[in-house]
């Protein structure tokens, strides 16, 4: 092995290393209900390298629950509406 492939396995390591923290972080902040900031994490991740399935599946899961949460507060407004 070269120097130049030991840096390049050296870089690959690094960035998985990131991503990992990076959706680690995302579902930390996710299970404290802060959605806002988990999905800037998820999509960090992402940017950093596209292949990790992970980063796409809880964002998306967010996504999901952040729709129901806004369904139902629809659903509410319109119903003080009605009143």
């Amino acid at each position: 092995m070269t120097w130049q492939s030991n840096l390049t396995i050296k870089t690959q390591l690094l960035t998985i290393k990131r991503v990992i923290y990076h959706i680690l972080l995302g579902v930390s902040l996710n299970s404290l209900k802060q959605y806002d900031k988990a999905i800037k994490m998820f999509d960090e991740a992402i940017s950093l390298d596209h292949r990790y399935f992970l980063a796409y599946h809880h964002k998306g899961f967010i996504h999901h629950k952040y729709r129901n949460i806004f369904v139902k507060l629809k659903i509410r407004l319109k119903c003080y509406r009605l009143i």
